[in-house]
């Protein structure tokens, strides 16, 4: 059986971000809601998630990536706003969200999507919308809620975006440890 690595693109941030998004999680993780919260050591902007893919299309995933961004220039994307999947009423998934630099993030994720699509990688059937995801929701709580639409005009900073990385994730009980397969400079 060939190997196989659970594979992403994806935008690191900071740790001036990510000590940001942990002071946040901190703020939101009061409340009696029980919500898997993203180690800040762990927080990066998913561009696109591929699945379980051969180890050896692993070098042509790096190579497509490449030439998708090769033409794309840098941009600076602001971080800031809280939100959540599919609504602040009824979170499953709580976010930080791009303002600035958020179209430029779309056109990044399209540009990868279009050639990952030539090796065979169907894309989204939704409109890609950039976030750092926070936390997943388990069970809600009402306090939850409105501890999110107080923080809708949280602001982390703004984020270089220069390079992207392709991934791997392996999945453990105490949560994801991520592999940096390549990256793709802008």
């Amino acid at each position: 059986m060939a190997q196989t690595y659970r594979t992403f693109i994806a935008v690191e941030i900071s740790p001036g971000i990510a000590d940001q998004a942990a002071r946040l999680i901190g703020r939101l993780s009061r409340t009696g809601a029980k919500v898997k919260w993203v180690d800040p050591g762990n927080l990066h902007l998913t561009l696109n998630f591929l699945g379980d893919v051969e180890a050896l299309l692993i070098p042509d995933i790096c190579k497509a990536v490449s030439a998708a961004v090769a033409d794309i220039d840098g941009f600076d994307l602001e971080l800031a706003g809280v939100g959540a999947f599919p609504n602040v009423a009824k979170p499953r998934t709580i976010w930080l969200g791009a303002q600035k630099g958020e179209e430029e993030m779309v056109v990044l994720h399209d540009a990868i999507e279009a050639a990952l699509a030539d090796l065979g990688f169907r894309g989204a059937a939704r409109r890609f919308k950039p976030h750092l995801t926070l936390g997943r929701v388990r069970q809600i709580d009402p306090e939850l809620s409105e501890l999110i639409a107080k923080e809708e005009d949280f602001a982390a900073g703004r984020l270089p975006v220069d390079e992207v990385a392709i991934m791997s994730s392996e999945l453990h009980r105490e949560g994801p440890e991520y592999t940096m397969l390549g990256h793709a400079e802008l």
